[in-house]
């Protein structure tokens, strides 16, 4: 649903995850919205590349009410992800705008 807003470049590899018998609906989900460039799936989803001891990275998704509680803490980086639209009308102070389709280019 949200590859059309992170991801803007059509022609970009695509490699998805997908839980099993989803990934002919994820193709054609792509396809449907221009993107027609999958390279493949990571076959057994995300659980296999984790038992396999690959690395990962993870982001903690936290509620308002608890990044108002640790708001305060030293040294704390708040990305603002959202359109520059959206981060111009209202942001936490001293938040970045961060566009993940800068990242990608």
């Amino acid at each position: 649903m949200w590859v059309g807003a992170l991801i803007t470049d059509l022609q970009i590899p695509i490699l998805f995850v997908a839980d099993k018998g989803r990934e002919k609906e994820i193709v054609t989900r792509l396809a449907r919205v221009g993107y027609d460039n999958p390279i493949g799936y990571l076959e057994g989803s995300f659980a296999a590349w984790t038992a396999a001891g690959e690395e990962v990275d993870t982001i903690e998704e936290v509620t308002a009410t608890d990044f108002a509680e640790r708001f305060d803490e030293a040294g704390m980086n708040i990305l603002d992800i959202r359109k520059a639209s959206e981060y111009s009308a209202q942001h936490v102070i001293g938040a970045q705008n961060f566009r993940l389709e800068t990242v990608l280019l």
